[in-house]
Formats: C-alpha cells, sequence, structure tokens
C-alpha cells in the first residue's frame, strides 16, 4: 500500500485573509518538506474580485484567481 503526505488545508495571501505566503512560494516549501501535495482552500474574497474592470468576463477572474 502506498502512503503520501499531503495537506489537505492551506491558504495563501493571494485571496485569504489569513494566508501570509504566495501560493507559488507556498508550493515550493510543501514539496521541499516532502509533501507529496497539498489542497488550497482559500476564502472568497470579494476584495480580490474588484481589483477588476467591471467590464471583465467572471471567466478571466476566476482563471486568475486559480492562478493565485
Amino acid at each position: 500500500m502506498s502512503s503520501f503526505r499531503i495537506d489537505l488545508h492551506v491558504h495563501t495571501r493571494e485571496s485569504s485573509f489569513c494566508g501570509k505566503t504566495n501560493g507559488s512560494i507556498v508550493a515550493e516549501l510543501y514539496k521541499k518538506a516532502g509533501y507529496d501535495g497539498l489542497v488550497i482552500t482559500d476564502h472568497y474574497n470579494k476584495s480580490f474580485f474588484r481589483r477588476f474592470p467591471k467590464t471583465t468576463s467572471w471567466e478571466k477572474k476566476i482563471d486568475r484567481f486559480l492562478l493565485g
């Protein structure tokens, strides 16, 4: 049986007020620490989406959100 080391609850600073580190750095740190995966569980943050012009499509906003 294989075992995996995974953190199932991680926040990043891109959209969660409680996150203190950028998603790309978080991923790098977890990889260096020997984790096989992690789940980003950022909170919905209206201010993240307010930075876009009103004409920006919801799909583009979500794509940017998912990039971290």
